[in-house]
């Protein structure tokens, strides 16, 4: 039996040409071994029968398929498989040994086949513990144990939580190369390699669209990063948040800003991460997470591993090595970003049509990203060549790449902007590096 891959209402994903080798405690390791088939309730007849995740990323879809498949998760929850022609993301979940793909118009069911090597194991330490326990219960008094747990969480979480590195960034079996990515650990996201080399930064005057402070255009050097290939989601960052009791300044000040009806910045009550478009709304998981200031980004990249990118290094990330005034080239798309002053932020899988050199997405328009650098409008004419890192000091930090608000003027890769660091609203989120 063959099995086709179908499309099902799903998001494409930019398809990456080259992967990282990651370690064994990868979050794809849960989903690792045979599946079988249990229940189908509307979901996708693609997936009716047995699957068998491998380590190296191959998905068998039935044991006669002759198909080959690739899968990777790209969020908490979020499984992306892919074959040689398409891609498809979807939701999944795991229950102790039950898993469920949820597709848009409902959900597959699977149970987990234990292999044989477990089934012996699993079988001699039950035999073993049995043995043992029959020993104890001959030669051991009654005794009754009073434990007081250490597991419950703080009553009132705070921002004193202590913000670990809790990954390590994976060798990979040879020097990565452009279209490279690899899972980070902690929160799922998937990340893109940039490699070491030069880039024209800032605007030349044959831009009819620039600015003075992105002049004079000016070669800068750069070591090798990773960045996320997304834009931090709701769902990424509550993960963050129950991990360290986290809160973020608009939740402990009880406001944050938004344009009112006469399209003026002004202070909503109640509105937050949680509450991104008024205090009786609720976030999205797949959107970007908004109304987060500089130091609340900082925090989330803290934990992760990382922190935020440079001017420089977002710049880069965004136009490649060849100056291109958008991430996908020098021609304006509007179908390939969510910009122009539309409804509202999309889902952070959404334009992969839009995706720069390095297949890092929504560089143009959705949200505003923070940047780590301070902001002086002459900058550029002072600036180091090699890893620039902003400004000592200043009132202003930079941020980047424009807002679903916006024209196609603010959301070119050379575009800057600005925001006071500890302020926040409902266009602006960001997105993380990591060194390598």
């Amino acid at each position: 039996m063959k099995v086709k891959f179908i499309k099902i209402c799903s998001i494409f994903i930019f398809m990456m040409s080259t992967s990282c080798t990651v370690s064994p405690s990868n979050p794809e390791a849960a989903l690792l071994g045979t599946w079988n088939y249990v229940s189908h309730e509307d979901g996708s007849s693609a997936y009716c029968y047995d699957l068998e995740f491998l380590e190296d990323r191959t998905l068998i879809i039935d044991s006669y398929s002759e198909d080959q498949f690739k899968f990777v998760i790209i969020a908490p929850g979020r499984l992306k498989i892919s074959s040689e022609e398409d891609s498809q993301v979807i939701n999944y979940e795991i229950e102790e040994n039950t898993l469920k793909l949820f597709f848009n118009n409902g959900t597959n069911i699977y149970q987990r086949i234990p292999s044989p090597s477990a089934i012996s194991q699993l079988t001699a330490e039950t035999q073993s513990a049995t043995a043992t326990e029959m020993t104890a219960m001959d030669q051991a008094p009654t005794v009754t144990l009073t434990t007081t747990s250490t597991l419950l969480p703080p009553a009132t979480p705070t921002n004193q939580a202590t913000l670990t590195e809790t990954i390590t960034t994976p060798t990979p079996e040879q020097a990565p190369a452009i279209g490279s990515s690899f899972t980070r650990q902690a929160d799922g996201v998937l990340m893109m390699y940039v490699p070491e080399g030069s880039f024209l930064m800032g605007s030349s005057s044959t831009d009819g669209n620039v600015y003075a402070h992105e002049k004079p255009q000016h070669e800068v050097e750069l070591d090798a990063y990773w960045m996320d290939a997304y834009e931090v989601s709701n769902a990424m960052f509550r993960s963050f948040v129950e991990a360290t009791g986290y809160r973020t300044q608009a939740e402990q000040q009880g406001y944050s800003y938004m344009y009112n009806a006469s399209g003026d910045w002004d202070t909503f009550t109640g509105v937050d991460w949680q509450h991104p478009l008024g205090a009786e709304t609720i976030y999205q998981d797949l959107l970007p997470v908004t109304h987060v200031n500089q130091y609340d980004a900082k925090a989330y990249c803290e934990w992760v591993g990382g922190r935020l990118p440079t001017e420089a290094e977002w710049e880069k990330a965004a136009r490649g090595e060849d100056a291109r005034i958008y991430p996908w080239g020098n021609t304006f798309n509007a179908s390939y970003l969510q910009s122009d002053s539309r409804s509202g932020p999309v889902s952070i899988y959404e334009h992969p049509e839009g995706a720069s050199l390095y297949g890092i997405m929504n560089m143009a328009g959705n949200v505003f990203e923070w940047t780590s650098d301070w902001y002086d409008a002459d900058y550029y004419a002072y600036s180091p060549r090699d890893n620039p890192t902003g400004p000592a000091s200043g009132e202003y930090a930079a941020i980047r790449g424009g807002a679903w608000t916006n024209s196609s003027k603010h959301v070119r890769t050379a575009h800057r902007d600005i925001s006071m660091p500890h302020l926040m609203n409902h266009l602006l989120g960001f997105r993380c590096v990591m060194e390598p």
